[in-house]
């Protein structure tokens, strides 16, 4: 692992006075025909901590260094993908998208970019790559997700008969690409992450799940939806607590449980009941597929490192 963060011995002078002039044509990584500079590497570490109000220094440098570079990559094979499709960026999704980073949107970004030396320009792209990939998953796979009519109404229909009181849990997730090579680092740092700067924030910053855009929120889902590893998982937690991370095919999934209910089974509403488990089953099946995506777009292109 040493190796591969070996360029970021960069970031020892990131908070000096030091120019970086010298180091923005130098190409650390290379994806395919995308590539990752110092400059880079530099300004989106400078971006993370800035738009987290934390302090400039080696230490909060180190906690984030490694999640940098792995959402760069990520970007890059995004964007590699998105470059076969012609899809639109509205400005109206990149200023909403702004807004949820920061209350202030664009003028406040900018005026603390300003301050840090940070380019404002190389953030928006990032979004512009972000938001394209939503929209790709959603035209790729929309068509695919065939839910099963009956299965839902007996669903409905088991709920309905019980004369026990629904359980509902509100649930928070972040998603990530499984990093076989330093697993244990990987799931400490998003720890760390979560510790430093909120579990919503670190869920915009690095989940690849559809829910990052709204803090990695999910909303009310029933208890009998959830599959028996997280269920598992989630009992063992008190409200406002994470769980342990939750293995994937190829990714893990961290779930903060923000509050529990009971719902009396005579004032469910079947219709809401019905739009709440055909929206919770999509959201599943989009993050699945986004995430095997991705998973598969990193085996098959060629990323290199600058030794």
């Amino acid at each position: 692992m040493s190796k591969i963060y070996k360029f970021l011995i960069i970031t020892l002078t990131l908070y000096s006075n030091i120019s970086f002039a010298n180091i923005l044509n130098n190409i650390e990584v290379k994806i395919d025909n995308k590539i990752i500079t110092s400059f880079e590497i530099k300004n989106k570490i400078l971006t993370s901590l800035v738009l987290d109000n934390k302090d400039i220094n080696q230490n909060n440098i180190n906690k984030i260094k490694s999640q940098v570079l792995e959402v760069l990559i990520n970007l890059r094979l995004k964007e590699i993908e998105l470059e076969k499709y012609n899809l639109r960026i509205e400005n109206l999704e990149i200023e909403n998208y702004l807004k949820q980073i920061s209350p202030g949107g664009r003028a406040e970004i900018k005026r603390k970019f300003d301050l840090n030396n940070i380019s404002l320009d190389l953030f928006i792209e990032e979004i512009k790559i972000e938001l394209g990939w939503r929209k790709l998953i959603y035209q790729k796979y929309n068509d695919k997700i065939n839910l099963d009519e009956e299965t839902i109404e007996n669903e409905i229909k088991d709920i309905l008969k019980s004369k026990k009181p629904v359980k509902e849990y509100n649930l928070s997730e972040i998603e990530v690409l499984v990093n076989n090579n330093g697993l244990e680092n990987q799931i400490n740092e998003l720890r760390k992450s979560i510790n430093d700067i909120g579990f919503g924030k670190t869920a915009i910053r690095y989940s690849i799940s559809t829910s990052a855009k709204n803090k990695g929120k999910l909303g009310w889902i029933r208890e009998n939806i959830l599959s028996e590893q997280i269920l598992k998982e989630i009992i063992t937690i008190s409200t406002g607590q994470v769980t342990s991370p939750i293995k994937r095919a190829n990714s893990l999934v961290f779930l903060k449980l923000n509050d529990v209910r009971n719902l009396d089974v005579k004032k469910v509403n079947k219709k809401e009941l019905k739009e709440k488990i055909i929206l919770t089953k999509r959201n599943n099946l989009f993050n699945l597929y986004s995430s095997s995506y991705l998973s598969k777009l990193k085996n098959t292109n060629s990323i290199k490192y600058n030794k």
